[in-house]
C-alpha cells in the first residue's frame, strides 16, 4: 500500500490489500482457471418464495460495496488496484430442463476475467423438478466467513422481513489501513523476517515423488482418521486446532528427517466486533515455524505453538513481506474447521432448509498451492483430512502415505506425558 495516498482514495483508487494481491498474482499463473472461485450450489426448498429470495439476494449485493469491486490499473503509476464503483448485477434467472441441469451443473464454474469486470455471479435456475441457486465470487474479494456467516445470514434476515444493520464499507476499511504508521508496518515485517531467516530456504514439505515442475493441476485425497475421536478432547478446552497442526508439522518433519518445520495456517483475519461484520476478504495466511530439537513435553510444545499462533496474529500488518517473498511455495498450508453439518450441507431462508450440492469442477480446475492440509471435524465427531495437492509434485499414493503418517502420529500424541522426541 506504500504507493497509495489519501489523494488516490479521493479519486476512487484503492490499493490491494497484501493477501488480495497474493491471490490475484497466484491466479495470473493460471489465468484461465477457477482456482480462486468460491462457489455454492443450493437446491431451494419448494416452499420458499423464489421472488422474495431473489429480492433478498439483490438487496444484499447492493448493500455491500465489495460486490461493486473491480480491478483496474492506476492511470498514473499503472499499478493494479481496485475501485468500488462497478455496475450492480442482479441475480440472473434461467429456465433449464432437468436433463440439461443434470448434464451441465458440474460445468457451471467459469474463470473470471479479472480486469475491469464484475467479480461475482449469481443465478436462479428453474427446472421442472426443483429450483436452484448458484453463486460464485472471486476469492480476492471475499472469504468463507463473508459468504456464509455474513452474506447468507443477511439474505435470510431480509427474506424474513427483518431489519438489518447498516453495512460496513470495505473501501473505508482499506482507507483506514493506509493510515497505519509506516514504522508499525515495518516493525511487523521485522517479526516475520526474524522468524523466517532460518527457514526460508528450506523445503518444508513431504518429499516429492514426482520430479516434474509444478503443473498447477489439482489433486485431491480424502482420508478419515482412524486413531482419534472427539472423545479425546472432552474437557480439554479448545485445543483441537493446535493438536492437529502439531501432528501435521510432526508428520512433515518426520517425512523429511528434520527437526524443524515451517507451515502456514489460515486465520479469518477478524479480531474485533467491527471486523466480524465486514463483508470482504479478511483472512490471512500466517507462517508458523517450530523447532523440535528440544526434548520437551508435548503439553509444553502445544502451549508454545498456541502462543506463537496468537503472537503472529498481532503482527499481521507486516505479512506483505511474507506474501511478496513467496514463502508459501516452500511449505504446506494448514486449515482446521469444525463443521456443523447443518451449516455445511444446507442453508436456510425463512426457517426452510436449502440443501447444498457438491459441484465438481470438471473444467479449468487448478491447484492453488503445492499442498493444503485441511482437517475437518464433522458434526458426528468424525475427523477427516483433505489433501489438495499439485499433481506435478505428488502422486495419490504419496498423499495416502502422508495422511496415514499423520494418523500414526495422532495415536502417539494421545499417550499421557509423552515427549516430543518420543513422537519421532
Amino acid at each position: 500500500m506504500k504507493n497509495f495516498s489519501e489523494k488516490d482514495i479521493e479519486k476512487g483508487f484503492y490499493p490491494l490489500r497484501p493477501f488480495q494481491r497474493w491471490i490475484i498474482d497466484r491466479n495470473f499463473h493460471k489465468a484461465k482457471s477457477t482456482m480462486m472461485n468460491e462457489s455454492i450450489l443450493m437446491k431451494i426448498h419448494p416452499q420458499i418464495d423464489i421472488d422474495r429470495l431473489i429480492d433478498a439476494f439483490n438487496k444484499v449485493f447492493e448493500n455491500h460495496d465489495i460486490f461493486n469491486c473491480r480491478l483496474v490499473f492506476h492511470p498514473e503509476n499503472n499499478e493494479l488496484c481496485q475501485r468500488f464503483d462497478g455496475k450492480f448485477f442482479p441475480v440472473k434467472v434461467e429456465e433449464w430442463s432437468d436433463e440439461e441441469f443434470k448434464n451441465f451443473k458440474n460445468f457451471l464454474a467459469e474463470p473470471f476475467f479479472l480486469i475491469n469486470n464484475s467479480l461475482y455471479r449469481a443465478y436462479i435456475f428453474k427446472t421442472p423438478s426443483a429450483n436452484y441457486f448458484y453463486g460464485e465470487v472471486h476469492h480476492s474479494i471475499i472469504d468463507g466467513v463473508g459468504i456464509v456467516m455474513l452474506t447468507m445470514r443477511e439474505v435470510d434476515l431480509i427474506y424474513k422481513g427483518k431489519k438489518i444493520k447498516n453495512p460496513l464499507s470495505y473501501a473505508d476499511f482499506i482507507a483506514e489501513e493506509i493510515k497505519i504508521p509506516p514504522e508499525k508496518i515495518e516493525n511487523d515485517r521485522n517479526y516475520w523476517r526474524e522468524m523466517l531467516k532460518n527457514f526460508g530456504n528450506e523445503k518444508n514439505l513431504p518429499p516429492y515423488d514426482i520430479s516434474e515442475k509444478s503443473s498447477w493441476k489439482k489433486g485431491n485425497f480424502f482420508y478419515e482418521f482412524k486413531n482419534i475421536t472427539q472423545e479425546f478432547f472432552k474437557d480439554k478446552g479448545n485445543k483441537e486446532s493446535y493438536f492437529y497442526m502439531a501432528a501435521s508439522m510432526f508428520a512433515i518433519a518426520k517425512s523429511t528427517n528434520s527437526k524443524k518445520s515451517l507451515m502456514t495456517w489460515i486465520h479469518n483475519g477478524r479480531t474485533n466486533s467491527k471486523e466480524m461484520r465486514l463483508v470482504g476478504l479478511m483472512i490471512e495466511q500466517l507462517p508458523i515455524a517450530m523447532d523440535f530439537s528440544e526434548n520437551i513435553s508435548l503439553e509444553d510444545f502445544l502451549k508454545n505453538l498456541q502462543e506463537k499462533m496468537t503472537e503472529g496474529i498481532n503482527y499481521r500488518r507486516g505479512l506483505d513481506f511474507v506474501y511478496d517473498g513467496g514463502f508459501e511455495d516452500d511449505c504446506a498450508t494448514f486449515i482446521f474447521q469444525k463443521k456443523n453439518l447443518g451449516v455445511q450441507h444446507y442453508l436456510k431462508f425463512g426457517d426452510l432448509h436449502c440443501e447444498v450440492e457438491e459441484v465438481e469442477r470438471k473444467l479449468w480446475a487448478a491447484s492453488q498451492n503445492i499442498l493444503d492440509i485441511e482437517i475437518t471435524v464433522s458434526e458426528d465427531g468424525k475427523t477427516f483430512v483433505e489433501l489438495d495437492y499439485d499433481t506435478g509434485n505428488y502422486s495419490e499414493n504419496a498423499m495416502k502415505n502422508f495422511a496415514e503418517l499423520i494418523d500414526e502420529i495422532l495415536l502417539k500424541m494421545q499417550k499421557e506425558n509423552i515427549s516430543v522426541n518420543e513422537i519421532f
